[in-house]
């Protein structure tokens, strides 16, 4: 019947498994935390919204896993990798920002994100950017002759947001 969970300061660490399948969770404060453990909010269904701190330096596999309600997911500088599978069956996922402290996407982090309609995707590139964004982009399932990426910009092709389901919106933010 857990709805509401709120870490102090002081709380580092959420271990793995830890609120597992607490369908009524709907809201989540990490706070300070440093680690979250695999599958620590697995199927919390009742989640809306997922506010990754800058102090979680890694966002872990199946951390998120099938919070199918969560229509936002912002994740705050500090964070500098994605795990594999650490978002999959966030069905209603509309919105996600990424910042350009996140240097490493693992291959299906953000599967079955069918409804995804805005990516905000801060980078920091010199010259032509590094593996990240097409990362990011074979992610999402996108093919290469989808897009294409130059020394200053990024070029969507015809029918690229057809290939993400919803999306209308990609922001890429060059610092």
């Amino acid at each position: 019947n857990l709805e509401i969970v709120e870490f102090p300061d002081s709380l580092e660490v959420v271990e793995e498994y830890a609120f597992d399948r607490c369908p009524k969770l709907s809201t989540v404060n990490l706070n300070n935390v440093k680690e979250v453990g695999n599958c620590a909010f697995q199927l919390c269904t009742s989640l809306t919204f997922i506010h990754v701190p800058g102090s979680l330096t890694t966002l872990v596999d199946h951390a998120f896993h099938g919070c199918e309600n969560v229509s936002t997911m912002v994740i705050a500088e500090g964070v500098k990798t994605i795990e594999e599978d650490a978002a999959l069956n966030l069905y209603n996922l509309k919105n996600i920002t990424i910042p350009k402290s996140v240097t490493s996407i693992e291959k299906g982090s953000f599967h079955s994100c069918s409804k995804l309609e805005k990516v905000e995707f801060e980078i920091k590139w010199e010259g032509k950017p590094s593996g990240l964004l097409e990362r990011f982009l074979t992610v999402l399932h996108l093919n290469f002759t989808d897009y294409q990426i130059t020394k200053d910009e990024l070029i969507i092709k015809k029918g690229f947001f057809k290939q993400i389901t919803n999306t209308t919106e990609l922001y890429l933010l060059k610092d």
